[in-house]
């Protein structure tokens, strides 16, 4: 029996930059490990935060809250969890926002998730060369995934 069956699910306040596809499903796929307790959400453009709003309402057992600047999500997230899923080129996570929250000098260290969107896209450009050339090489063989 695994933490989860013996303890039940820890429960968590989420930040999120980015209220698209990829906001509504990182937040899916950690509501199937933690009860999310509260979702604090920044997007440039309001419509998508409502449109999160519907979509996620049932996956978030507490509040969803907008946030109309970037600071107001790792205030609220207050370093639990927070999660980039933007196109930005610029910084706008800063790390005194968090550290300051938590009193911890070295708290983008202790935690840290990783999840590395757009390489989904580089590997299907890679794929389209890879069987031009083997189409080109008369390599391979033809099957149905399903």
């Amino acid at each position: 029996m695994g933490w989860r069956e013996s303890w039940g699910k820890k429960k968590l306040t989420l930040g999120i930059y980015g209220a698209g596809m990829q906001g509504h499903m990182q937040t899916l796929a950690i509501s199937k490990i933690f009860d999310i307790e509260k979702v604090y959400i920044y997007d440039i453009l309001e419509s998508a935060m409502i449109k999160y709003q519907t979509d996620r309402q049932k996956t978030v057992q507490g509040d969803i809250i907008f946030c109309s600047d970037p600071r107001e999500v790792a205030l609220g997230a207050a370093g639990e969890v927070i999660i980039s899923v933007t196109q930005s080129n610029e910084q706008f996570l800063k790390e005194q926002w968090v550290a300051n929250k938590k009193s911890s000098p070295d708290l983008f260290q202790k935690k840290t998730i990783c999840i590395p969107i757009g390489t989904g896209a580089m590997d299907i450009a890679i794929a389209s060369v890879v069987l031009k050339k083997a189409q080109e090489a008369k390599m391979g063989e033809k099957f149905d995934f399903v």
